[in-house]
């Protein structure tokens, strides 16, 4: 089992502070009678930070994590985690081994460096309030004499989610908790409530990267659940994309099809605005039996392929039909 660690997503600071310091830093540690490695704080960095951002609508945050008191002598050490932004008070840890003869864990320590004078092995799991979508920021500050360290390992992160209708909510996953609405994202509403429900010509929840709001459509690696919402797909992970920004200027590689019939050569490269949306582009409007199409390369070991377009229906359609 590989037991080794990295801490290049941390940030560590000699104050502790929720300022990311832009010294790079690396504190790896490593027992001598195993293959265990930690990210620790010290005397001199006494504080290790890890940030999150873009997450889903939550009302509170879980986090367990492993913590190792290091070489802890017979003194107190003392570690303080919290979390920002959030209502919750910092906690507050102490190592529990007071040095007596008749103490159990006195020689815990050879499982990580026998040289050590103490050492101890917690899991802590911790909740804070905490429903900002855009950033969390989790915080260790140690209060370390000379010679001391407190590792950390295996960071879990876990959210207690919104109802689906909130994209901001508090205390609870209640429908009638929302702060803010999908439908007005910028807005929060006047007090807790329920949200309506997406218009029509925007009726896909998105969540998650700078799309948060009422769209046309989910972004080209997620579909929509049965409450429109739009979630992560793994089969949809394009192997290519196209017609796939705002404002593409050109529908290459695809090649237009006229009508047999009513054959029509003039602007046949049509690219419009959505009438609902004009800040997006379509390829269209289509015609009778117009349409277009593309040769992919594709390579032999397919077990199977799948696409997925977005269709614009324009008008009243009696009939429709397509392939």
């Amino acid at each position: 089992m590989d037991q080794t660690v990295s801490d290049s997503a941390w940030n560590y600071s000699n104050s502790c502070d929720w300022t990311q310091s832009t010294t790079v830093v690396s504190q790896i540690g490593s027992c001598t009678t195993n293959s265990f490695q930690y990210s620790y704080v010290g005397q001199t960095i006494g504080r290790q930070m890890y940030t999150v951002t873009n997450m889903p609508p939550h009302f509170q945050v879980k986090i367990i994590v492993d913590g190792y008191f290091l070489n802890a002598n017979n003194n107190q050490i003392t570690i303080k985690y919290d979390c920002n932004p959030s209502s919750t008070a910092q906690k507050t840890f102490q190592y529990k081994d007071n040095g007596s003869a008749s103490n159990s864990i006195q020689s815990y320590q050879n499982l990580c460096d026998t040289t050590w004078s103490r050492f101890q092995y917690q899991t802590f799991l911790l909740t804070f309030q905490h429903n900002d979508n855009d950033l969390l920021q989790f915080r260790v500050c140690g209060s370390l004499g000379n010679g001391q360290m407190y590792g950390t390992r295996s960071l879990q992160i876990y959210v207690d989610r919104c109802h689906w209708s909130c994209l901001k909510c508090e205390t609870s996953a209640a429908i009638d908790k929302c702060r803010v609405c999908f439908t007005n994202p910028t807005v929060p509403l006047s007090s807790l409530g329920t949200c309506p429900n997406c218009p029509t010509n925007k009726l896909y929840i998105e969540y998650l990267d700078s799309s948060k709001g009422c769209f046309t459509e989910c972004r080209y690696y997620r579909i929509s659940d049965s409450n429109n919402v739009c979630q992560f797909n793994e089969n949809m992970l394009p192997l290519a994309t196209y017609l796939d920004t705002d404002t593409f200027t050109t529908a290459s590689p695809f090649v237009f099809i006229p009508d047999p019939i009513n054959f029509n050569i003039i602007n046949v490269e049509r690219i419009s605005q959505i009438p609902c949306q004009t800040s997006k582009n379509y390829v269209g409007p289509f015609y009778s039996n117009e349409g277009y199409k593309m040769q992919l390369s594709l390579p032999y070991n397919l077990t199977y392929i799948r696409f997925r377009i977005t269709l614009l229906k324009l008008g009243t359609w009696n009939t429709f039909r397509y392939r």
